[in-house]
């Protein structure tokens, strides 16, 4: 479960420029008790947690994949548009359907390339580096 300072993580470290990024932030904090209680029902199950953290108010894909992404830094990719359009660029992935039972699977697609020699190494150097290369910002859906 996402503790306050990995939502300030988040937000201030990863994903300064994304727009209303303290917003976003100070509602999932404001939220972390229903958040968890989502966290707790849904362990283990990446996708079904994601489901239903899209559920809750004011959490769309990418902070859904943001927070399940706090919680599990070496396997789960947190997907803004940055890093949808840049796995999209490279072919990692067929499309942007990562609600559809997919989230799991892409991240595990992310992680392979970004862990290959010459590659960036983990999940946070493929999100930076997303953020400086990619063409065409795309929402994850």
């Amino acid at each position: 479960m996402p503790t306050a300072d990995e939502v300030r993580w988040l937000f201030d470290a990863l994903w300064p420029a994304m727009h209303a990024a303290k917003m976003h932030r100070d509602r999932c904090i404001t939220n972390l008790p229903t958040i968890n209680a989502v966290f707790a029902r849904h362990a283990g199950a990446p996708n079904d947690l994601l489901d239903a953290l899209v559920a809750l108010d004011g959490i769309g894909v990418a902070i859904g994949t943001g927070l399940i992404h706090c919680c599990n830094r070496d396997t789960l990719v947190p997907f803004d548009k940055h890093t949808t359009g840049y796995a999209l660029q490279l072919r990692l992935i067929p499309d942007n359907r990562v609600t559809w039972g997919n989230f799991d699977r892409y991240s595990r697609a992310i992680v392979s390339y970004a862990a290959r020699p010459g590659g960036v190494g983990d999940i946070e150097g493929f999100v930076r580096e997303a953020g400086q290369h990619c063409l065409f910002p795309y929402a994850p859906e």
